[in-house]
Parts: C-alpha cells; structure tokens; sequence
C-alpha cells in the first residue's frame, strides 16, 4: 500500500454486488477495499472512529484507518437509523448521504446506484456528495469515478444527459394506446426469458467436462443447448412485438452461434459480473431490490392481463359485460394512470402523513382519467332526438361512485407508502420490509384489486345512464349479454350484490378482521381473502349491519353449546334404540326362533310315532 492509496467502503444491501466491485478493485494498486456494509448502522459503525477524530482535534489517528470514499447504492432499503435524523425531507436515503456530508466532511460519497430519478440525485447533489455513477457501466468508468471524487473533484456532468435520456422521457410517452400496450406486454415477455435464459446458461456443462468425453455431460449440453436456442429464438420473436421506435433501441439479442460441435464458453460467475439482476420470478421466491420493486409489480400485473380476465369469484362484476379486449384496454390504462401518479408523487416529495387524505383524491382522479380516455372526451349518443355527451354525464356520477366503490378500496395507502416511502407492509400482523416474498405478493394483491375496482367503478355509471343503447351495447359488450333481457338480468345481480355485501358480507368482514381482495390469477379473477385489523370500523356499525355481528356472535356463543347438547341427546337416543329397544327386539326375536327352532323336532318326532304300528 502506498501513500496515494485510495481507502473504500462500499455500502450495498446486495452481498453479490459487493463481492464483485471488491474483486474488480484488487486489481488497481491505488485502491484498497477496507470494509462494506449492507445496512446504515453498519456503516456508521465503521466510520465511528473517524468521527471521533474530526470531533476532537487532538485526538490524532493513523492515516491507516481513514476512509477516503464511501461508496454508496441510494436505493437501498434499510438506510433508516435513529442516528440519522431525517431534517427537511422524508427520503432516508437523502438524509443518510446528509449525516455523512456533515458528520464526515473528510469522507467523499460516490453513488454507485441503480437508481435513475433525476429529482433524488439533484437532491444527493444538494446535500453535498461529490459524484454520482450509474450501475451497469463498464468497470473502467467506474474506477475513474472513484479515482476523480478522492482527487477532491466533483462528477455531476453526466446527470443531466444521462438520466435525461433513461428517465426523463420514457419511450411510452411517445407511443399509442396499442403502442403503449404492445411496450408493455413485450417488456414483460423479455424480463421472463431473459430469466429463464440465465437459469439455463448457469447450468450448462463446463467444457473440461466436455473434453473428457463424459456421456452424461454431452448429452446434457446438447439438451440445454439446444433449449437455449429455442429462447434466444423466442426473444427475438418477442422483441419484434415491440413498437419499432422502441426496438431500435433496444439491446440486440443475444448470439446464436453455437452448434454441437462448439462446446459453450464457461458460465460467468455472478461475482465477476458488477451488474447483478435479482433473480425474482412471478412466485417471489427471492428477495427484490427497493428500487425495482415498483416496476416488477407492475410489469407482473401487466403479464396477467392475458389470463383471459374470467370472473372466478362467485359474485358478478361490472367489467363482465365487457368483451375481452375492452375489459384489458380498461384495466390496462388503470395501471398507466396510476404509475403515472406514483412518478408525479415522488418527482413531488409528498410527505407520509398526506396520504391517508391524498389518497381518495388520488383515486378519484384515475377514475376521472379512466373514464375520459376509455369512452372517448367528445363521445356522445342520441337520446331523444338529441346528443348528449356521454363523459360529462357519466363524471356527475363522482360524489356516488366514491362513496360505494372508491373508499372501500381496502389497504391503498399502504401500498403507496410502501412503494413510496419503503414502510413495510403488514402481512398476518407482521411487518415485511420493501422487496421481500411476502411483501411482494401482498403488495401485488392490493394492486390488482385496486385497479379490477377502480375499473367497476368507469362501468357502473355507464350501466346506470346508457345500458340499452344498441351503439354502446355493439361497442363495448360481450356478446352473450346483449339482449335486453340478459342485460336486466345482469343488473339485478349487481344489484342484489351491493345489497348483500352492504347488509351482511361487508359487516361479516369487519367482525372477522378481513378483506376480500380480487386478484388476477392463472386462470382469471379470483377472490382472496387477507387478515387486516378492523377495530375502529367495528365500533362504527350500526343498524343492520351491528345487528348482523350481534347475530354472527350469538350464533358463535350458543351454537357450540346446541351441537353439544344436541350430540349428547343424540347419544342418549341412540343408546336408548340400540341397547334397550334394540336389544329387546333381538331377545324377543331370539326367543321366537328358538321356540320354532325346538317345536320342529317335536313334530317330526311325533309324525314318527304316528306312522308306527
């Protein structure tokens, strides 16, 4: 070690990253990796001593155990500490790069991070660190990053064309509808093989195992060859999905050249790679990044727009008058609008106690935007010899629509300070954080329920004003409710629905401490069923629906006491018919057989003695 040496700490919750970048710094003498940390409380632990000495100027410490550059992902999930007090703004990350800034103005930040929003990093920028360095870029940027920030230089050149390329001005901003559609659902199809793809590139045969000529090893690479072709293939048929503007820029496939008679190049290990995708597939089973939590949720919810949207619940739903296409279009342009506002949200900084009153007013607007877009701002219909435009007349339905179907959405503010805020999300009572299994496949329930409800809620005026016209009904519904008396009979049923579940499903909930959630499943919309504490909207049931927990615990207080008492009458029954009636019967029966059984001999004996001389 000489005396130029650079001294680093890397700060990163994934320990494959950090394997790699250290690896990849060995090899550059003036830089030596002395110590990594995975959460803010390990970091600062580190860099305790430091502190000390800058505190206290006569206390004297060696150059051996300074640390010159902290090196920093800002989308971690765990940078909340007590130690860090988070001033003016509610992002941890931010006021964590602060308390660095102030507390150890002789340690320089670098942000080695995935994460793209422009806003977050003018902020990082504000509060004093010296550069910034997307993930992904070749190792020399990297090192001469880290090599610029310890000379005492600032990098913040490229966030203004850089980012202004990959976030500012997303390719679907520039799309249509379907183009938009296609974006989407060809992205999803790409992250899934891409998956699979590198599954089956890490289990590949190495090729010394080839050389050897071992029979099981040829064979298979021979399979896992050729099942790599079939989704290099694949890829590329999905990538032709997506919009040309967009495929041009999108990365080229990967190569196909290899034949039988090519052993494969050597797997490269995770740890020699800086760029390290989770592996998360749709099941969650590992852990996901904070920063990419959003967008797999969405991207996942998209993919599950083709399951065909069947009704599987048991009670009906507006959008099942809807054809197929119309019903993904609805629910499709729902989850636009709502990422839309998750972005605008954080490009704002809203505070965390602004969303429980945010909230409906958030929903409010995407049901707004739903129903402008869907039906068409200047879409109108002949009623009475006169046209009427349809959106206005549906958007005075707002106070009604709200009541019944908008505020009832269960649990969307704690979706939305998980995925804004990374507040872990409470499942079966206990809290998860931001990228785990579990918090995953709760968040994306919450999700999906949002949008299937919002999209009842575009529906129910249209069915209320318009149902029975012939141009709505040729337009938008399935064709097996377009007579006038399917259609009757359709709108009964939902409204026969909203009545059972305002008097006895909704107050059965409550009292249970549940939430029926609908989800998008394999096959269509399914019911899910998720535990929620519900006190205070107990305390608040009146009527009919007080009276109905009154009855669900009456019944849980004396049915068990009936069943027993029952049973033991039916034991005593039981024991009455089959051991004293029965066993009478069976004496008295016995006794009967008997006597018949003896009085046989008796004749025979006597016809006997009557044929005798």
């Amino acid at each position: 070690m000489t005396q130029s040496t650079v001294r680093l700490l890397l700060i990163d919750d994934d320990p494959i990253f950090l394997i790699g970048l250290r690896a990849a710094c060995q090899e550059y003498p003036d830089l030596e990796v002395v110590a990594e940390a995975q959460t803010a409380e390990a970091a600062l632990a580190i860099l305790e001593p430091q502190r000390i000495t800058t505190e206290n100027s006569s206390v004297r410490t060696s150059a051996n155990n300074i640390i010159h550059v902290a090196i920093l992902e800002l989308g971690m999930a765990n940078l909340s500490t007590p130690v860090v007090r988070l001033n003016s703004t509610p992002d941890s990350a931010i006021a964590f790069c602060q308390h660095l800034t102030t507390n150890y103005p002789d340690l320089v930040v670098l942000l080695l991070t995935s994460v793209g929003q422009t806003h977050r990093l003018q902020a990082a920028q504000r509060v004093g660190v010296q550069g910034y360095c997307r993930k992904g870029v070749n190792i020399e940027k990297i090192i001469t990053a880290i090599r610029v920030v310890a000379s005492g230089e600032t990098l913040w050149e490229n966030l203004n064309t850089e980012l202004e390329v990959t976030t500012s001005v997303p390719p679907m901003g520039r799309l249509s509808l379907w183009g938009r559609w296609r974006y989407r659902m060809g992205k999803s199809g790409l992250r899934q093989i891409d998956e699979t793809l590198a599954e089956v590139t890490a289990q590949l045969p190495l090729p010394y195992d080839i050389k050897r000529g071992e029979p099981m090893a040829v064979l298979n690479w021979l399979m896992m060859t050729g099942q790599r072709r079939e989704l290099l293939a694949a890829r590329w048929i999905v990538s032709q999905v997506l919009p040309a503007s967009v495929r041009a820029q999108a990365p080229p496939p990967e190569e196909t050249n290899l034949s039988p008679n090519t052993p494969p190049n050597p797997p490269v290990k995770r740890e020699e790679s800086l760029v390290v995708r989770p592996n998360a597939s749709l099941t969650y089973q590992t852990p996901v990044l904070a920063t990419e939590v959003k967008s797999l949720l969405f991207d996942v919810t998209f993919s599950k727009l083709q399951s065909g949207l069947i009704n599987l619940t048991g009670s009906p739903l507006e959008i099942d008058i809807l054809r197929f296409t119309q019903k993904r279009e609805l629910i499709y342009l729902i989850l636009q609008k709502f990422e839309q506002i998750l972005d605008e949200c954080e490009f704002s900084e809203i505070q965390v106690e602004q969303l429980s009153d945010q909230c409906q007013t958030m929903l409010l607007d995407i049901w707004e935007y739903t129903v402008t877009t869907y039906f068409g701002k200047y879409y109108t219909l002949k009623v009475r010899e006169q046209e009427v435009e349809v959106v206005a007349v549906l958007l005075q339905d707002a106070v009604l629509i709200q009541a019944i179907i908008l505020e009832k959405i269960p649990l969307v503010p704690d979706l939305i300070a998980h995925l804004l805020f990374q507040i872990p999300l409470m499942v079966d009572n206990t809290a998860y954080p931001v990228g785990s299994p579990e918090a995953m496949q709760r968040a994306e329930a919450i999700l999906q329920n949002l949008v299937i409800q919002i999209a009842n809620a575009v529906i129910q005026p249209l069915l209320n004003h318009f149902a029975d016209f012939e141009e709505v009904k040729q337009k938008y519904y399935d064709r097996r409710l377009l007579s006038t008396r399917e259609l009757e009979k359709f709108r009964n049923n939902l409204s026969w629905k909203y009545r059972v579940e305002k008097y006895f499903s909704e107050p059965k909930e409550i009292f249970e401490s549940l939430y029926s959630l609908r989800i998008l499943g394999e096959r269509g919309i399914q019911k899910q069923e998720v535990y929620s504490p519900r006190n205070v909207e107990l305390e608040k049931l009146v009527g009919v629906q007080l009276a109905v927990t009154l009855v669900l615990e009456t019944r849980d207080a004396v049915a068990p006491r009936v069943r027993a008492t029952i049973a033991f009458l039916g034991s005593g029954v039981v024991y009455v018919l089959t051991q004293v009636v029965g066993r009478g019967i069976g004496l008295i029966g016995r006794g009967i057989l008997q006597g018949i059984g003896n009085s046989l001999p008796d004749s025979r004996v006597r016809k006997k003695n009557g044929r005798q001389p």
